[in-house]
């Protein structure tokens, strides 16, 4: 041994045990049938990595099973309270005159000589709701999916919901803004605006500032463009509705689960993932 604590040379070149040898050995034959078994199947060392990865995403998303059911179960709870609450309205408006409450939401044969408000109307449902899916995972991955409870309760909010809004944030925000001699642009500006301040009760619901000022911001937008619809509709306020509903169908259950999810913590999963039925 050298001074220093050093290893001498000749301790280097000691020739390996049996027991070391044979286990380089198995090293190699495995390795040469692992690569075998590769080539064999057409796989790589790539393909191998890949896979292992995807079997941890899986067995995440089982982790995470029970959390995303709660998710569900609490939106589509949330949305049943909202379409009954906005149900008692629509049932007090027209408790003691239905057809007159009909002709108030524009249901009527004028409905029909408005093609440039029902054109702008589809226009701005589309453009929407392509944006909205195109910021929000959760919104994209379930943009077609209509199957489960969460879903067919948001179509009767959708219908209840977008019925009472747009009657009290058009029709008669609207029109009680022009009986004060408000003029027809700031009736628009004024709309959207309450429109959305109103929608800012999502930051609430996922308990994130950040989520309640981008829902105020982009239902603000949307809040003006339906409120133009409505001056474009010569005041026939079907169109905004129809509109309202279409964006409704498609994007308000999953809006909710994403606000939900984000209270609960849970990150957004990227991966092309339903959400389970509740």
């Amino acid at each position: 041994v050298r001074k220093g604590g050093g290893r001498d040379w000749r301790e280097a070149e000691k020739p390996k045990s049996s027991n070391e040898t044979q286990a380089e050995k198995n090293t190699v034959e495995k390795r040469g049938q692992r690569d075998a078994g590769w080539r064999k199947t057409g796989s790589s060392p790539q393909a191998h990595r890949t896979e292992k990865q995807d079997n941890r995403k899986m067995m995440t998303r089982r982790k995470n099973y029970p959390t995303e059911q709660k998710t569900m179960r609490s939106a589509a709870m949330l949305l049943a309270g909202i379409s009954l609450f906005m149900t008692f309205f629509i049932a007090l408006w027209s408790w003691n005159n239905p057809a007159s409450f009909i002709r108030y939401i524009g249901i009527d044969p004028s409905a029909l000589k408005i093609p440039e408000a029902w054109i702008l109307a589809a226009a701005a449902a589309v453009g929407y709701i392509v944006c909205t899916a195109r910021m929000i995972p959760t919104v994209r991955r379930n943009l077609f999916r209509f199957n489960g409870a969460l879903k067919w309760i948001a179509v009767y909010a959708a219908f209840t919901g977008c019925i009472v809004e747009e009657t009290v944030f058009r029709r008669m925000l609207m029109e009680w803004l022009a009986d004060n001699g408000i003029n027809t642009l700031w009736q628009i500006g004024r709309s959207g605006l309450a429109f959305g301040l109103v929608h800012i009760s999502w930051g609430l619901l996922g308990g994130i500032s950040r989520i309640g000022a981008a829902s105020a911001l982009a239902t603000t937008v949307l809040g003006l463009l339906l409120a133009l619809v409505y001056v474009v509709a010569a005041r026939n306020v079907l169109p905004a509705i129809a509109a309202h509903t279409l964006i409704n169908l498609f994007v308000e259950p999953w809006l909710i689960v994403h606000a939900i999810g984000s209270a609960q913590g849970r990150k957004e999963p990227q991966e092309e993932a339903d959400y389970p039925v509740p």
